[in-house]
């Protein structure tokens, strides 16, 4: 009798399967509807589960976003684009691994140039 067909790994297979079907499906987290107040005409303001999300101002022709942070979203040319903008999910920024990567570029170009002068000399 192989071990595929022993009772005690049948079972267990068994018991195994029987318990992954019955296994809820993973929660998805999902984002809440960002709720609009404009507080004064040609502002809106997002909040998303009762936190600031951003805000929407008409300025110049161009409805202007500006995320959480404050950070600029871009001009859109509609009130409506404007929103889906400052809806969209946060993005992760990672400055410091950016800035990371540049230096380590740098003294990787700098080490090489330095290496070739030497070979010349």
């Amino acid at each position: 009798m192989s071990i595929l067909e022993r009772p005690d790994t049948v079972a267990a297979d068994a018991a195994l399967a029987s318990a992954h079907a019955a296994a809820p499906a993973p929660v998805v987290p999902t984002l809440e509807q960002v709720e609009w107040l404009s507080p004064e005409p040609k502002l809106w303001v997002g909040s998303r589960g009762g936190e600031f999300a951003g805000m929407v101002e008409f300025s110049n022709g161009h409805f202007l976003a500006t995320d959480r942070v404050g950070a600029s979203l871009g001009a859109h040319p509609t009130l409506d684009v404007a929103k889906q903008r400052v809806a969209e999910p946060p993005r992760v920024m990672r400055p410091v691994l950016a800035q990371a990567a540049v230096v380590a570029g740098v003294i990787a170009s700098a080490v090489a140039l330095m290496s070739l002068s030497l070979v010349s000399l």
